[in-house]
């Protein structure tokens, strides 16, 4: 459940398709210069190109068949860049200076920002390297401060992509007030942890809670007095939980607990002390709040909409009960 919380805020996987882009502009680049390198006969250096190719077809290709994984691309084109750009600038002197310039911003859109850093600094010193015996000692220092600035402002612009994909993929399954899941992210969580169950047999269970009378406090003291009992209300369920339990803010006054590794017995202990607390807790001043909750454990069979209508069911008999009270 854990490793299901952080796939879920993690930003969706731009690089792939970058790296499709990149592929494709590579073929459409490289299939020309291996050609004149062989007409040259530059033979090693026409192989690399057609290995670049190659790579680059076979990652489309896995695409195609809906199992794109970078692994493919991403492992063999790094030591092959290096050795393509030392080549290049061995055969063809200061011209060979303009593919690594592409060829270093291509890493970070390829690899992840940690090894595309690893791999950037061996292209540096290895080319770096090579152009100290084909180019004057001037131009070699203007290289290396221009393809410092380019992995500079590489690294940076590609590090402020991931935090806002990461941050917009936290707004789109977060609830602004509460910052706990909202109802988006809650198909997919109950869908994960019934498959879990089947797999694992690990016990889990549902807790549906409902603020009692909460319209009340929105006639009665105002919109504002009410988003403070919803905060409030979180941050004490999220002290109640463990981290690798799910909460989520299903409706106004509506939350739900998805908790992990426990049956409906140690669910319902739960649920009860969390219902104390809140009996006992001072939300406003001169008004006592309270909360009805439904506890319902994991079923058997594989539809997971049913067992979420099971624990709406068990938190209306709660609510029908009187309130303030706990049903399983």
């Amino acid at each position: 459940m854990e490793a299901f919380k952080k796939n879920a805020i993690q930003p969706p996987d731009y690089l792939e398709r970058t790296t499709k882009g990149i592929s494709i502009v590579t073929i459409l680049l490289v299939i020309p210069f291996a050609v004149y390198s062989y007409l040259g006969e530059r033979y090693l250096l026409g192989f690399a190109c057609l290995f670049f190719i190659g790579i680059c077809s076979i990652y489309l290709w896995t695409c195609k068949q809906g199992q794109c994984n970078r692994a493919y691309i991403a492992y063999p084109v790094t030591p092959l860049m290096i050795v393509s750009m030392s080549l290049i600038l061995h055969k063809l002197g200061v011209i060979g200076v303009y593919w690594s310039l592409p060829a270093s911003i291509a890493l970070y859109f390829v690899l992840s920002a940690k090894w595309a850093l690893i791999s950037n600094l061996f292209l540096i010193s290895v080319v770096t390297t090579v152009a100290w015996t084909v180019m004057d000692a001037h131009l070699v220092a203007r290289y290396i401060a221009v393809l410092i600035g380019v992995n500079i402002f590489s690294a940076i612009s590609v590090n402020v992509i991931n935090k806002q994909q990461v941050l917009l993929k936290e707004k789109a399954v977060s609830d602004p007030l509460t910052k706990l899941y909202n109802r988006s992210l809650l198909q997919k969580a109950l869908e994960h942890a019934k498959h879990q169950h089947n797999r694992t047999g690990v016990a889990m269970s549902l807790i549906t809670m409902d603020l009692d009378h909460f319209k009340s406090i929105n006639d009665d003291l105002g919109h504002d007095a009410g988003d403070r009992v919803l905060k409030s209300f979180s941050k004490l369920v999220k002290k109640s939980f463990r981290g690798t339990d799910m909460i989520f803010r299903t409706g106004g006054e509506e939350f739900l607990a998805l908790v992990y590794n426990a049956d409906e017995n140690k669910a319902f202990n739960i649920a009860e002390k969390v219902r104390h607390e809140v009996e006992q807790q001072e939300f406003l001043p001169d008004r006592k709040v309270t909360v009805s909750i439904g506890v319902a454990g994991i079923p058997t069979g594989p539809d997971w909409d049913q067992w979420l209508i099971h624990c709406d069911q068990k938190l209306y008999q709660a609510k029908n009960a009187g309130r303030n009270c706990v049903i399983s």
